[in-house]
């Protein structure tokens, strides 16, 4: 929500008060002082400026300082980021680094400064300066950030067999760039304190330094402050540029839909307000029940197999000798109250727990789809890209638009994720488990949050679209038993003996 006009004036009112308070204040120190080289005031600055521009040394000295210090801060960032995204991933590589990474935040930059001068002179000393400064807080700053991806959806991106390049893209990206962001603000002002304070030292021609260690000399105050405020201002501009850049890529995130929606019919593809009829064909859908299919005799689903399957936390039994068979092809109602095990059963179904004791057999983990206890979605991208995970899930099976139609109105499929309703993100999550090409489906609560119209409607569809499957529903409600038509399971049913009650 943009501020009104009235407020930002008022801010930019107060900001400049507050500049002209200090300036004043400056000035009558200046005045007392009464000694041009000890202080000297805003005005006679500010005419040493003017006089600076006019110069075509002036903008030389700033063009060559900026390459040094932005060339070091590019190339120190990059290589702590890559750096820090290998060590991520390659624990070993994090090993190999730890000292350096710990000696270059505890070495005094001046230490730097005479080393680098022994070996290289001091032409390059602003460039390397900053690297030193720039890559310790972007590769601490990478590996905090990829720490920080939500492993549920990392564990969503493995149950739907998300390739390496696309879970990086999707989520670890995501989590990693306002880590980026934050060391950008950090790491830019460092890289011009430590890039000037270098050249300080080596006054290499051209650069910053040189005009300040030759206005100091020459006892020329009115030059350093003048110097110096250039600098500020060159550090604020790369500052502002580098936050810009970034946080523009972060905003262009990659999207099946934008301002267009590509609904493709008789290959034409149709921008919003030509969709009408379109939009009214899937409304049309959604009010007619979808007929489930007969399911063929042959299917790909095997028999499953849950023997003296146990689990404990800390010692403690959530459930103890599980044995069941699940007949491939057939829907499965587990019933019992929260915190007995049923979410963690599921778990162990999709590989994403080990447990403690009994086997699993007739589930291989490429062959299993899920709906999860919340919806898993990934908040930033459209509800449509999230159904069918960019593309990866459809394999030009069915039309995405026309699919998603099934169960939401075309109106939300470029909805980012976080505009859904809570019901809407938990159909967006069926459409996503019941376009994966799997052989058993595991549900857990997947009407939470609908209505019953809307729970009827989603269950015929799971229904329509389960055709060989087999599905393990976890439920509270005998009426969702009866609405999949599948078969209860509860903990009296001989052959599962769980331990009943809440998860301790």
């Amino acid at each position: 929500m943009k501020e009104p006009a009235c407020i930002k004036e008022k801010k930019k009112m107060k900001r400049a008060t507050i500049l002209l308070f200090w300036l004043l204040l400056w000035q009558v120190f200046a005045s007392i002082t009464n000694n041009a080289i000890l202080l000297v005031g805003p005005f006679q600055v500010l005419k040493e400026i003017l006089i600076l521009v006019k110069t075509v040394d002036f903008y030389t000295t700033v063009l060559m300082s900026l390459i040094r210090i932005a060339g070091g801060f590019v190339i120190g960032f990059l290589l702590g980021m890559f750096l820090g995204i290998a060590a991520f991933f390659k624990p070993i590589i994090g090993d190999l680094f730890s000292p350096v990474i710990s000696l270059l935040k505890s070495i005094p930059i001046a230490s730097f400064v005479v080393l680098l001068l022994i070996w290289t002179g001091s032409d390059y000393l602003a460039v390397y300066v900053s690297i030193l400064v720039v890559f310790p807080n972007a590769y601490l700053h990478t590996i905090m950030g990829l720490n920080h991806t939500d492993q549920k959806l990392l564990e969503m991106a493995e149950v739907f067999q998300m390739s390496f390049s696309k879970k990086f893209r999707y989520l670890y990206k995501p989590a990693m760039i306002p880590f980026l962001i934050t060391c950008m603000e950090v790491a830019v002002g460092m890289s011009f304190k430590s890039g000037v304070a270098a050249e300080v030292i080596g006054t290499p021609n051209n650069s910053f330094g040189e005009k300040l260690y030759m206005s100091k000399i020459q006892l020329n105050t009115s030059g350093v402050f003048a110097w110096t405020i250039v600098i500020i201002l060159a550090s604020y501009a790369m500052e502002k540029g580098v936050l810009y850049v970034l946080k523009r890529y972060k905003e262009n995130r990659f999207t099946l839909i934008s301002q267009k929606m590509h609904l493709a019919e008789n290959g034409r593809t149709y921008k919003k307000h030509e969709v009408t009829r379109l939009e009214l064909d899937c409304i049309k859908k959604q009010t007619e029940d979808p007929q489930p299919d007969n399911p063929k005799e042959a299917g790909s689903a095997p028999d499953i197999q849950i023997r003296d399957l146990s689990k404990f936390y800390d010692y403690k039994k959530v459930f103890y000798k599980v044995n069941l068979q699940l007949e491939k092809g057939k829907i499965y109602c587990l019933m019992g109250p929260s915190g007995c095990g049923k979410t963690t059963l599921f778990r162990i179904l999709l590989g994403l727990t080990k447990p403690d004791e009994g086997e699993i057999i007739g589930v291989k983990k490429r062959e299993i789809s899920a709906v999860f206890q919340e919806p898993r979605l990934l908040e930033d991208y459209s509800a449509i890209e999230n159904a069918f995970l960019f593309g990866m899930l459809s394999k030009n099976d069915f039309d995405e638009q026309q699919e998603f139609c099934r169960l939401l109105l075309a109106e939300d499929a470029d909805k980012s994720a976080k505009e859904l309703s809570g019901g809407m993100q938990q159909r967006v999550a069926i459409l996503r488990a019941m376009a994966l090409k799997a052989s058993v489906i595991v549900l857990d609560e997947p009407f939470t949050g609908l209505d019953e119209e809307t729970k009827r409607k989603t269950a015929n569809y799971i229904l329509e679209k389960k055709g060989n499957k087999t599905l393990i529903v976890s439920t509270h409600n005998k009426e969702d038993v009866l609405l999949l038509k599948g078969e209860m399971i509860d903990g009296n049913k001989s052959g599962f003996n769980w331990n009943y009650g809440r998860e301790e």
